[in-house]
């Protein structure tokens, strides 16, 4: 992973944080960034901060954006760059 991608997901990460009750997109990025950065230990200890402060481990997070996806959730532009392109597109 390149520099400017960490450098991307950590302004996002940044813009999460300031999120006292996170929206289902709120969610749905944290969880992406839990999962991109699970074996960085500095980048990891932020995510797993923020989604307890959320109320959620990362377990509880990630079965909660699974459901939230299922019903249909997509990202609402791709400008924020987290998550795969089949992440962020829908299926032709």
């Amino acid at each position: 992973m390149g520099y400017a991608q960490r450098d991307q997901d950590d302004a996002a990460l940044r813009l999460l944080e300031s999120a006292n009750v996170p929206d289902n997109e709120a969610k749905v990025k944290l969880c992406c960034l839990v999962m991109r950065y699970g074996d960085d230990k500095e980048f990891s200890l932020r995510t797993v901060d923020l989604a307890s402060k959320w109320g959620y481990s990362p377990s509880m997070l990630m079965l909660e954006c699974t459901e939230i996806w299922s019903q249909g959730h997509r990202f609402d532009g791709i400008q924020d760059n987290i998550g795969s392109a089949n992440d962020t597109q829908e299926a032709s």
